[in-house]
Order: C-alpha cells, then sequence, then structure tokens
C-alpha cells in the first residue's frame, strides 16, 4: 500500500463465494482502502494533476511526499476518479439540498480553458461555479477597490470539455436541480476595467 508516509504492508483475508463470482477483500472497506494507493494520496495526486501535467505532477510528489511513481500511473488514476465523479455529480442530491438551504444570492460564473485531449488534440474545457453569498454593504467609490464581498455560504462547481453552446444547454439543469427557477434571481460575477479592474456584479 502506498500511503504519504511512505509504503506499507497490510495483510489481510480474501474472501470470494464458491459460485464463481469475483471476491473481495472484505476489511477495505473498514480501513478505507482503496487499491494500492491510500485515499489521501489519491487526493493529493487528484491536485496536484488537475493544475499540472502528469509528468510535473510525479515529480512534486517526489519532493514533497517522497512518493516513487511514473507519469502513467498517475494520468490512469486521475481518469478513473474523472469518471467516477462524472457519474456521482449528476445525482448528488446532498450537495443539490445543501444549496438550495443555503442563504444568500445566487451567483454564477463561468470560464474557460484548453485541455490537450488524446482523442482530438487541444479541446475547450468549460468550468461553472454556482454559488450562494449573502448581499455585502453598499460602497463609495473611494473604497471601491477595498474587499467588501462576505465569503460564499456555499459553492458548486462542475465542467465539460465542449463547445460553448453544446456547456450552456446543461446550465438551466444545474440550476433548476438547486431550486433556482428563473435566471432573473442569478447574479452573474464578471471581471471589468473601467477604471480599477475590479470584480463587479450585476444581472
Amino acid at each position: 500500500m502506498l500511503t504519504c508516509v511512505g509504503d506499507l504492508v497490510v495483510r489481510r483475508r480474501y474472501w470470494q463465494c464458491r459460485c464463481g463470482h469475483e471476491g473481495a477483500y472484505a476489511a477495505d472497506a473498514v480501513l478505507g482502502l482503496d487499491g494500492h494507493w491510500s485515499r489521501t494520496l489519491q487526493k493529493h495526486a487528484c491536485r496536484l494533476t488537475a493544475d499540472v501535467s502528469f509528468a510535473t505532477a510525479r515529480e512534486h510528489l517526489q519532493a514533497l511526499l517522497g512518493v516513487s511513481t511514473c507519469a502513467e500511473t498517475l494520468r490512469t488514476l486521475s481518469e478513473r476518479h474523472g469518471r467516477a465523479m462524472a457519474r456521482f455529480q449528476p445525482q448528488d442530491e446532498a450537495s443539490a439540498q445543501a444549496f438550495r438551504q443555503a442563504e444568500g444570492q445566487v451567483e454564477f460564473t463561468v470560464d474557460a480553458g484548453k485541455v490537450n485531449t488524446r482523442e482530438e488534440s487541444w479541446k475547450d474545457l468549460k468550468i461553472g461555479v454556482l454559488q450562494k453569498r449573502t448581499a455585502a454593504e453598499p460602497v463609495c467609490a473611494a473604497t471601491w477597490q477595498e474587499p467588501r464581498l462576505p465569503p460564499p455560504q456555499t459553492r458548486l462547481a462542475f465542467a465539460r470539455i465542449a463547445p460553448a453552446a453544446q456547456f450552456r444547454r446543461c446550465w438551466l439543469r444545474w440550476l433548476r436541480r438547486r431550486g433556482v427557477e428563473p435566471f432573473a434571481e442569478v447574479q452573474v460575477l464578471r471581471m471589468g476595467r473601467a477604471g480599477s479592474g475590479s470584480p463587479r456584479s450585476g444581472c
């Protein structure tokens, strides 16, 4: 077992039914084991690979935790968790309920980037962030650039490798599932220059 503190040897019993179905290590669920990597190490690896290349993430894991692996292993690990998240997120009722119960006004932010896919080279990655934030006190022009927005009460993010028109078609479904019916209730955050270049909000 590869962990953040090095290799650990874990001995447990493997159980398999005589009917021929695939067996399992019954203690894994109790111990929180998931494959040959600890869950904490998997979390760190996925966080790194979401920010930098697989090769660079491998170097960071070696330098920070002393964990030796290869870029291909990190790729397969990240893609496995990505597929699991894609199945889980549309069915995640707990997060949707927490968002509906949170106080504040609904905000929606969209951004995009480029990812190099194995199938079709560089493609657009669209990211949507849905959050709720209580209203801040009004400010005058003299204090416009000072921090004035309270932190969000809750935040949900989703992403898709898709063109802009295709990505927009999923917005309404995401909003309705989280209790937001009309778009008039949504505050759209944008970045503008207009003198100060500070964030602004509007409908």
